[in-house]
This record gives structure tokens, sequence and C-alpha cells, in this order.
């Protein structure tokens, strides 16, 4: 019998150590666990060439500021509304997890925090760093207008604060 996945037995690892890691997200599935429903992301890392699996639990909830909704905008497949979630363009999505260790009852368990979508052809960046294969560059952040005033805070000999209202020129 064939099946669409691999069914050759390997030994995986279920920890890795704190930080970044390019991935891919081999399986989705739904859970339920106490009440509520989950969307869980199986990503799959190669550690020192051991496989790792690590999974992202992620509340099925469809609120703006919510898990669901953030991680979707982050992996490019946030539907609009009142359409379904394409789970197949998630499937074998080359990502990038922050992964942060908890012990629990003596044990050491790994956890992905963050996931985002790798651009880049996974194959090609193997060798590159973190660094090198983040999705966006960083843009500055301009200073904000409230009013057309701009407060300033100026130290005066580490003592007392003056503060100081400047009108900004457009």
């Amino acid at each position: 019998m064939n099946l669409p996945f691999d069914i050759t037995r390997r030994d995986v690892k279920k920890n890795i150590g704190d930080g970044k890691y390019k991935g891919r997200i081999s399986l989705i599935f739904g859970k339920k666990w106490s009440g509520q429903n989950y969307l869980v992301l199986q990503v799959d890392i190669e550690d020192n060439g051991e496989r790792v699996e690590l999974y992202f639990n992620i509340p099925f909830k469809w609120y703006e500021a919510g898990k669901l909704v953030k991680t979707l905008r982050k992996l490019d497949n946030l539907p609009e509304k009142g359409e379904q979630l394409d789970i197949d363009k998630l499937k074998n999505m080359n990502v990038i997890v922050e992964v942060k260790n908890t012990y629990k009852n003596g044990e050491e368990y790994s956890n992905i925090v963050d996931i985002e979508k790798l651009e880049e052809d996974f194959e090609e960046i193997q060798d590159k760093s973190i660094q090198e294969v983040k999705k966006k560059p960083k843009f500055p952040k301009k200073p904000v207008k409230k009013n057309n005033i701009q407060r300033k805070v100026l130290k005066e000999d580490n003592e007392d604060s003056l503060e100081e209202d400047r009108l900004l020129e457009d």
C-alpha cells in the first residue's frame, strides 16, 4: 500500500536548543483540548543531521489580535472574511521557527513560540545564517506626530527632567 508520506521508521528527537531554525511544515491537523479547538502545525527541523519534530499549537479563534490571525498573516495564508482557510498552502511550507525550552516535572520540552514564512527556496539557503534569510527588512521607525507637537525630554545634570514642546515643521 502506498501512502502520501514517508513511512520509514526513524529516530526522532523531540528537543532542540533555544534559537531560530529553518524548518518545513510537514503535517497540519486539528485537535480539541480542554474544550478549545486548535490548529496544530508539525514542523520538521534538521539539527546536526538529526530530524526534530516540533509542534505549534494555535487556538482556533478568528480574533484580529489573536494568535491564529497573526500566524496566518506571517505565513501569507490569511483568508478573506467569509472564505475558508487553505490548509494545502501550509503543507510543505518552508518556515523559520523560534524555539524556547521549558522544564516540567524534570523533563525538557522544546516549544515553537513564533513562526514565519521563509521566502527563499529552502535548499538554496542551507548554508546561510538565519539573519540572511529573514522575510522582510526592518524599516526605521518614524517619529510619532500628535497634533503637530513633538515632546522632547531634556536632562540637566542627571537631576530633574525638563520637558520642552516644539512645533514640528511640515
